[in-house]
């Protein structure tokens, strides 16, 4: 338990512990993104395995029973027992025959006849052999007039554990969010999760500030693809990155612009926005002017968020990626559409959901 003064009066207390029950965590929230917050291991299981094809399985099988034939036909030099003799009838009999029939429902063996249908695959889960590199948040409180210094909290925490890259707290759902919970990242529970608490996660390179925004360049395609190697439009965004370092614009004329978020020379966030062709109807349309004044804004001022993602150990720093978009690009308005799922299909390549819908 650590007590925080200021001229000799207590503002704040953090009661933290080096123990968590990281079996419970893994089998309830999805900690992939933060490798189960485990120290990596070599023998962590991080793919599914591959599972052979039918056509490699049948193979296998017809040469196990060409070999097994060969064997039974060699065998009759030496006088065979009766009951040898029945031993092999049996096992011809139950050797096993790779047919078409074997993708199609069986009956059980069992007395009664019932369906053995294909089981489901079910999900799969990492496997994480590391040691915990997460220590836990117990009891945190603060005076309201030093809430917006609670960050200050952990810079001194993190120096107490110097072998620990994470943080966690738990609290329960539908809480507020305090000061300190914002710099944290909420963790996406499994739909077999029990607890009714949220997990928030904090990493200790979110005490960097050094982080910088700017317009990317050609030589940033490596790291990008590195960055959206793992996410769902990633091929999308490595498109429009190519597209903005070739001619900044669109084919249709449409000018393109694409940001990148680095922290110690590595990239890692990337944003891709587009001017806004349809003011006239976004005007006619929605009430924008509840929000802004058209009159305010020149037309090239408008622009539409496409793509972002960012790290999620910086995701405490979406607001201010956001706000150094609008500067650097010489922007004052910011749209994202929503579609409905009956036009995801068409829509889908060009947008991507992103974390940052909460700050627009």
């Amino acid at each position: 338990v650590w007590l925080f003064q200021v001229g000799g009066v207590a503002v704040g207390l953090m009661s933290v512990c080096s123990r968590v029950d990281m079996q419970l965590l893994h089998e309830c929230f999805n900690l992939g993104p933060f490798h189960g917050l485990c120290v990596p291991h070599p023998d962590d299981v991080l793919q599914p395995p591959q599972e052979p094809s039918s056509q490699g399985i049948q193979d296998a099988e017809l040469k196990s029973n060409s070999q097994g034939s060969q064997e039974i036909v060699e065998e009759p030099e030496e006088p065979v027992s009766p009951e040898a003799t029945e031993n092999i009838q049996v096992t011809e009999k139950h050797s096993p025959v790779s047919t078409v029939d074997e993708l199609e429902p069986c009956v059980s063996s069992r007395g009664s006849a019932s369906l053995s249908l294909p089981e489901e695959p079910s999900q799969f889960r990492p496997i994480y052999r590391g040691a915990s590199s997460a220590f836990c948040i117990q009891l945190f409180c603060v005076d309201e007039k030093y809430e917006a210094r609670s960050l200050d909290f952990m810079k001194f925490v993190f120096s107490l554990f110097p072998d620990k890259n994470f943080c966690i707290i738990s609290v329960p759902h539908l809480t507020p969010e305090f000061v300190l919970i914002q710099t944290f990242v909420k963790v996406v529970p499994f739909s077999s999760c029990t607890l009714e608490q949220d997990l928030y996660v904090f990493h200790r390179a979110g005490l960097l500030t050094s982080i910088n925004i700017r317009l990317a360049n050609c030589m940033d395609t490596p790291h990008v693809e590195n960055l959206v190697s793992t996410i769902m439009p990633g091929k999308n965004i490595l498109e429009d990155l190519a597209q903005y370092n070739e001619a900044h614009r669109d084919p249709d004329g449409t000018p393109l612009q694409v940001f990148v978020a680095e922290v110690l020379k590595q990239i890692v966030g990337i944003a891709v926005i587009r001017n806004e062709m349809d003011v006239e109807y976004i005007r006619s349309h929605y009430n924008i002017e509840d929000f802004i004044y058209f009159s305010h804004h020149q037309r090239e001022e408008h622009c539409r968020l496409h793509h972002f993602a960012l790290n999620p150990i910086f995701q405490h720093y979406t607001k201010f990626f956001l706000k150094e978009i609008l500067r650097l690009g010489y922007k004052s308005c910011l749209y994202f559409p929503i579609y409905p799922k009956s036009s995801e299909g068409k829509n889908s390549y060009t947008y991507s959901l992103t974390s940052a819908l909460h700050y627009l």
